[in-house]
């Protein structure tokens, strides 16, 4: 029997848009091979993305929308992703079919079908992917997950485990402890997006000699950079040309990556600096955003606008001086800090200068950018903003500190 093209299992995947759903995008396109997706149809929860499905489209063979209650850690939901999964991909032949299997979380729905299938098809070789660490918060605090049901499909994934696994679970019976045991167990590869991530994510393991079957089977790859093309392939107004330098923030605002730093540094820069500053937020949080803005009466300088289809936020993007991202404000780990931001690598893919706001030890610091700050370190923030706005002119620059305050009508 001829096999079939890759299979990929991605819960989050095209035309919905999300973090998750780019990047396996990008990975299958930066593959370059046909492959057949199962992906969740996620219409009620995340917006569409027509450009960002063309992008994929060339190489997905077979697509399999699978509908049911999208909930994050609810059995019901997770179980009828698996179930559906397994009869769709049946109803068309023998899962051996498959020679090769990739699969990414988050959501953790995509490595519970991955597993559930490797279970079936023993000879099909499984890479896993982790986006994030699955059993840490954002802030270093343990994710605690529902208890494992016990029925028909749990026993099956359970046993599958080598004992010692098995009694892991025993000792804390929780959802996402069989999610993330499932690749380390049966993956033949396991990607993380970084070395720290990886670091993290095996010292969950109490046994040193488990974690180096895992490290051993493991490699680290960030999130793809897109083609430089891609950022031609749509037409995107850029900024205003009114002599200012244009600063673009594209992506969600979070309460650990938000902006309110870097405003705070705008508040502060010099009024030389402030008046050859723009800064654009393309976001889904307008409405929020425009709030503080304007409370903070900086609506001259910082706009907020909707957030935009993938391949016009490329070209766009493209037509910035610079583009901002911002490391997570660090957590209680054992680590400096297990998250890369996969913007960067969108911007990357523009060619414009990017400016970094890093925490201390993160990966992103590590790449040293030449345009770097620290994570609420407002004095940081406004030095590199008044370095980088100057860079773009002959004017001598003037000392900015963090106790500098300067007042503003704007």
């Amino acid at each position: 029997m001829t096999a079939e093209p890759r299979l990929v299992i991605t819960y989050n995947f095209p035309p919905f848009s999300d973090a998750s759903a780019v990047t396996a995008a990008k990975r299958i396109v930066d593959a370059g091979e046909d492959v057949h997706v199962v992906m969740q149809d996620l219409s009620k929860v995340r917006p569409r993305d027509e450009t960002l499905w063309q992008l994929v489209a060339p190489f997905v063979q077979e697509r399999h929308i699978l509908r049911g209650p999208v909930q994050f850690l609810t059995w019901s939901s997770l179980e009828s992703f698996i179930d559906q999964g397994l009869a769709r991909l049946i109803a068309k032949g023998p899962l051996s079919r498959y020679d090769r299997m990739y699969s990414r979380t988050m959501w953790p729905h995509s490595h519970l079908l991955a597993g559930a299938i490797r279970v079936r098809s023993p000879k099909t070789t499984w890479q896993a992917e982790f986006s994030d660490p699955l059993l840490w918060h954002v802030d270093g605090k343990t994710r605690h997950s529902p208890t494992l049901p016990h029925n028909k499909m749990t026993r099956s994934l359970v046993r599958a485990l080598p004992a010692r696994y098995q009694r892991l679970l025993g000792d804390r019976p929780e959802t996402l402890q069989l999610v993330q045991f499932l690749p380390f167990a049966l993956a033949d590869e396991i990607i993380f997006t970084n070395d720290q991530q990886r670091e993290l994510m095996l010292g969950d393991l109490p046994d040193g000699r488990m974690a180096d079957v895992v490290f051993q089977k493991s490699v680290v790859s960030a999130h793809p950079t897109p083609p430089s093309s891609w950022a031609n392939l749509a037409d995107g107004p850029g900024p205003e040309d009114n002599g200012r330098v244009h600063f673009g923030y594209f992506g969600s605002l979070y309460p650990n990556r938000g902006l309110g730093a870097l405003l705070e540094a705008i508040r502060i820069l010099p009024p030389s600096d402030q008046d050859r500053l723009s800064v654009d937020l393309f976001t889904p949080n307008v409405t929020q955003s425009e709030g503080v803005i304007k409370r903070m009466k900086l609506g001259d300088i910082v706009h907020a606008k909707r957030a935009l289809p993938y391949t016009r936020f490329m070209s766009v993007a493209a037509k910035y001086d610079y583009l901002l991202v911002f490391d997570t404000q660090g957590g209680d780990f054992p680590v400096a800090n297990p998250f890369l931001p996969s913007k960067i690598s969108d911007y990357l893919g523009t060619g414009a200068e990017v400016m970094v706001v890093v925490a201390p030890g993160s990966e992103l610091e590590k790449r040293a950018y030449e345009y770097e700050a620290r994570v609420g370190d407002v004095g940081s923030i406004a030095r590199c903003l008044g370095r980088a706005i100057r860079s773009r002119s002959s004017e001598v620059p003037r000392p900015v500190t963090s106790g500098q305050a300067i007042s503003s009508s704007r």
